[in-house]
C-alpha cells in the first residue's frame, strides 16, 4: 500500500535563523529493497518496514547502542525514557534532569519569576537575567550525560543540523505513531522520531503532529530569537521548519548522541 512521504530539501549546516523547509509529497512504497537491506547490522527496524513480527530494539540503558547515520556521532534509537523507537519517552524543559507536571517559567530551575526576563543560568542579555555568557549545557544540566553516562550526551545545533543535511526525511508510522523516518543519504541507515509533541503548562500539545526536540545549546545573541530561547527541531507533519528557537520553559523530547 502507498503511503504519502515527504521530501525533504537539505537543511545548510550554517543556518542562522528559522527558515521553511520545501516539502515536495510525492507517493511511494516505502524504503527500497536496497535501501532497507544496504547494511543488515542495522540496529532498528520498524515493523511497518520489514514486517509485523519484526522485533524493535529495546533502549535500556544496559543494552543501548547507536545508530551510524554518517553525521559524525552516533545516534540513539529511542528519545530518553522510552523503551522502544515509537515510544514518546519524557519531556525535559531544558537544562533540567527530571520531567514535571508542569511547565512554565514558574517552574523552571534557572528562572526566579513567571517570565525569561529573570535567567540564572546560561544567559547573555542583562535585559533576561543574571549574565555568564554561557551557551552550551555544562554536564550537570545534561539529562542524557546524567542518565546515561559514558560518552552519551545531548546533540548540539550542528548535530541537529546535519539530520537535514545529511539525511531524507519520510513522514512515516509505526504501531499507529506518527513521526519521521531519518534515512541516512550517506549509507542508508535510519532512525524513526515519533511526533511526541511537547508539554506547556499542565497540557500536552500536537501529539501525532508535532517533532520537538531540544539541541543543548541556546541560541547565543542570535538577532532573530530571544535570549530565553535554545536551539530545537520543530517539525509539524506536511510543514516543516528548520532548527529554531523555542522557549526553554516548554517540556520538549531528547534524543541522544553518542561520541564514536
Amino acid at each position: 500500500m502507498k503511503k504519502i512521504v515527504l521530501l525533504i530539501l537539505l537543511l545548510s549546516h550554517g543556518l542562522s535563523r528559522a527558515e521553511d523547509i520545501l516539502i515536495i509529497p510525492y507517493e511511494t512504497t516505502s524504503l527500497t529493497d536496497a535501501q532497507r537491506h544496504a547494511n543488515p547490522t542495522r540496529l532498528i527496524y520498524p515493523a511497518t518496514l520489514v514486517g509485523k513480527d519484526s522485533v524493535l530494539m529495546p533502549c535500556e540503558m544496559d543494552s543501548m547502542q547507536g545508530v551510524d547515520l554518517g553525521t559524525g556521532v552516533l545516534w540513539a534509537t529511542c528519545n530518553v525514557g522510552a523503551k522502544s523507537p515509537e515510544e514518546y519517552g519524557d519531556f525535559f524543559a531544558w537544562g533540567e534532569t527530571q520531567p514535571k507536571d508542569f511547565y512554565w517559567w514558574n517552574t523552571y530551575k534557572y528562572c526566579e519569576g513567571r517570565d525569561g526576563y529573570t535567567l540564572t543560568k546560561y544567559c547573555y542579555d542583562a535585559n533576561y537575567g543574571i549574565v555568564d555568557n554561557n551557551n552550551i549545557l555544562d554536564p550537570e544540566d545534561d539529562i542524557v550525560q546524567q542518565k546515561w553516562g559514558g560518552k552519551w550526551r545531548m546533540p548540539d545545533r550542528g548535530e541537529l543540523a546535519a539530520l537535514y543535511r545529511d539525511c531524507t526525511w519520510y513522514n512515516h508510522e509505526i504501531d499507529g505513531v506518527m513521526g519521521f523516518l531519518v534515512v541516512s543519504k550517506i549509507n542508508n541507515n535510519y532512525i524513526f522520531l515519533p511526533c511526541a509533541g511537547w508539554k506547556e503548562g499542565d497540557s500536552h500539545f500536537g501529539k501525532g503532529t508535532h517533532l520537538c526536540m531540544f539541541s543543548s545549546s541556546s541560541t547565543n545573541g542570535n538577532p532573530n530569537h530571544n535570549p530565553d530561547e535554545v536551539w530545537a527541531i520543530w517539525c509539524e507533519m506536511y510543514k516543516l521548519r528548520s532548527l529554531t528557537g523555542k522557549p526553554r520553559c516548554l517540556g520538549f523530547s531528547i534524543r541522544p548522541i553518542c561520541e564514536k
